[in-house]
């Protein structure tokens, strides 16, 4: 059974400082931190943890246990449906126990963290690993080096305290804009969640390319549509579509497909317009439309 990340940490801190004794039936019972996806979180817990009969390791070493933990880590844990914290294609390259410390080294694929994605993934290590006898830090290190744009190079499990699921994740409530059989443009509600520091309208575009959920709708996006950016410049989307794909669509499609774009976009608080290029450039008309400047929703 699955346990609430904030209920898992405030739990694990008091077996850690000595307040609360493990029970006799629990004392061979850890846990095994996971990372929940994003859909599967809904805007909660995107850690969550899984108690594991940890009797058959007891006659290990803790440097043997650690690298246990560490394996079953990587693996994720299929039959409760959570995944491993790290990217696809990380190996252990090493573990090492000194000092109440276990130093973590990881392959490159690590190193493609960044943001609360290695958070995540730095916390799940740590909170797992803190929980053997003798073990208070963690350090996880890359190819033998440290991660520079880490806020910091040394864990333990009240670190986790100090992110909560908000910080960690929000929702977003937006219209998408998709067209009926008719081709008229067709609004459906979606609450898309993303970790801080993520794009909104990235997500957005995405759940564009995604399609409509509903049945009576059709896709607002060509098939294997992909924008050569998007990015916001103060109140502004600006919309980079490539030449080649815009000429494989007719008119119609073109400006059906810049009012559903224009639409959902403004349908984020902070988009007020979009402006629309083409390989890089703003240029006069597409299909007849002006886009030489910005477009209001």
């Amino acid at each position: 059974m699955k346990k609430c990340l904030l209920a898992a940490i405030l739990g694990l801190l008091l077996l850690l400082n000595g307040c609360a004794p493990i029970p006799k039936d629990r004392e061979d019972i850890l846990h095994l931190f996971y990372e929940v996806s994003i859909q599967e979180a809904g805007g909660g817990d995107v850690i969550e943890s899984v108690p594991v009969d940890w009797s058959a390791h007891k006659t290990k070493d803790t440097q043997q246990q650690a690298e246990e933990m560490l394996r079953r880590l990587l693996m994720g844990d299929r039959q409760e449906g959570l995944l491993s914290p790290m990217p696809a294609g990380t190996m252990l390259r090493g573990c090492r126990v000194s000092g109440g410390t276990v130093w973590v080294d990881f392959s490159s694929a690590y190193g493609q963290l960044s943001g609360m994605e290695l958070t995540i993934a730095d916390y799940c290590v740590t909170l797992s690993l803190t929980q053997l006898a003798g073990v208070y830090a963690v350090c996880i290190t890359v190819n033998g080096q440290e991660l520079p744009y880490r806020d910091a190079q040394q864990f333990t499990a009240a670190d986790a305290l100090l992110t909560s699921s908000e910080d960690v994740m929000r929702s977003m409530v937006v219209r998408l804009y998709f067209p009926d059989s008719s081709g008229q443009l067709r609004v459906e509600s979606r609450t898309l969640a993303m970790y801080e520091g993520e794009s909104p309208v990235q997500h957005l575009l995405q759940a564009l390319q995604d399609g409509p959920t509903q049945e009576n709708l059709t896709a607002l996006l060509p098939e294997n549509f992909a924008a050569l950016g998007i990015w916001m410049d103060e109140e502004i989307c600006c919309l980079n579509l490539e030449a080649q794909q815009l000429e494989q669509l007719s008119p119609v499609q073109i400006e059906r497909m810049l009012r559903g774009l224009t639409m959902s976009l403004g349908s984020i608080s902070s988009v007020r317009e979009v402006q629309f290029l083409v390989n890089g450039k703003i240029q006069k008309d597409l299909a007849g439309i002006d886009i030489s400047q910005p477009m209001k929703p």
